[in-house]
């Protein structure tokens, strides 16, 4: 089945902004295997760096927590820009982040419906391990009785 442009574009940027930081780097690599068929040009290989993280604190009032160490990469698809900043040093997810940003900001659809069953794949493998998780974690909880009457 083949999805219309706005669906895709809507259902891949959606999912992979959830899955992209906890995918693993053998997802990744497979992910960038799929997508080497296609023409996509990386135009900026990753580059790590450090960036200032601006918060505001609970009186609406700015300030800057820290750095944080981010990788950057731009690529080429079609004549579209695609961008990525991620969070640590991962050069392979920088250039994946921007390569799907090309791929859902493009008019061609080719790759992005050939990456919906991958897509469909990682988003029920990482449910699924995050279920697990959720029982390990349910099997330690602790019940306290109280001599409280609860209303």
């Amino acid at each position: 089945m083949t999805m219309s442009n706005s669906d895709t574009q809507s259902n891949v940027e959606r999912t992979l902004r959830n899955l992209l930081p906890i995918m693993n780097k053998e997802d990744i690599k497979q992910m960038l295997a799929l997508l080497s068929e296609f023409p996509v040009k990386v135009v900026k290989t990753p580059e790590s760096g450090l960036i200032m993280v601006h918060a505001r604190d609970c009186f609406d009032v700015g300030f800057f927590l820290g750095e944080i160490l981010v990788t950057t990469a731009e690529v080429d698809y079609f004549g579209i820009q695609g961008h990525a900043t991620i969070m640590g040093d991962d050069p392979l997810k920088a250039v994946l982040a921007a390569t799907l940003n090309a791929l859902t900001r493009s008019a061609q659809t080719d790759a992005l419906n050939e990456l919906s069953p991958l897509i469909e794949f990682y988003t029920q493998k990482y449910e699924h391990l995050q279920q697990q998780e959720d029982q390990l974690t349910a099997a330690t909880k602790v019940s306290f009785e109280s001599m409280v009457k609860e209303a």
